[in-house]
């Protein structure tokens, strides 16, 4: 467990992470970094309106997105996204725990890309206080699970908002 008073970022640097150690272990994903989601997904929306035609291309081929910005452990959550098959096919294909979500970026992105979304949990809690902390024992097993994802991301069929 990783702990710091003054606390750590766990909820943003967490995905870094994952990302990174993907990177690390050869995959090549489609990558979307956005700035300022805590003030009401101000960088997000900014990139939709500014570089739409740019997203559209990037995601094109993705099946789905995938946000790595939520709480817990083995949690997925799907904000507005009501498509039942690919929320099925998500939960019983990897075993996630369905929960619910507030908002994350991922959360623009999908209907404004017509691409159905989720939000894996990275192992932070407490996210923005001074007892945040992140479970490293139980993010390394996040981090294989999201890695089969990425994989199967290659052979799945596209899921629509």
């Amino acid at each position: 467990t990783v702990y710091c008073k003054t606390g750590i970022g766990g909820d943003d640097r967490c995905g870094v992470l994952v990302i990174l150690e993907l990177l690390d272990r050869g995959y090549r994903p489609n990558i979307i970094f956005t700035e300022k989601e805590e003030v009401g997904r101000v960088g997000v929306r900014k990139l939709i309106d500014n570089n739409y035609d740019l997203l559209k291309d990037i995601t094109k081929d993705s099946p789905y997105l995938m946000g790595l910005d939520r709480k817990g452990f083995n949690e997925v959550v799907f904000y507005e996204c009501n498509n039942l098959e690919f929320r099925e096919f998500i939960i019983n294909e990897y075993s996630l725990e369905l929960n619910r979500g507030s908002f994350s970026d991922v959360s623009s992105l999908g209907p404004s890309l017509n691409k159905a979304i989720c939000n894996v949990s990275v192992c932070y809690y407490s996210a923005h206080s001074e007892t945040e902390y992140v479970n490293l024992k139980k993010l390394k097993l996040m981090i294989d699970k999201i890695e089969v994802m990425v994989k199967d991301s290659n052979i799945i069929r596209k899921y629509e908002y």
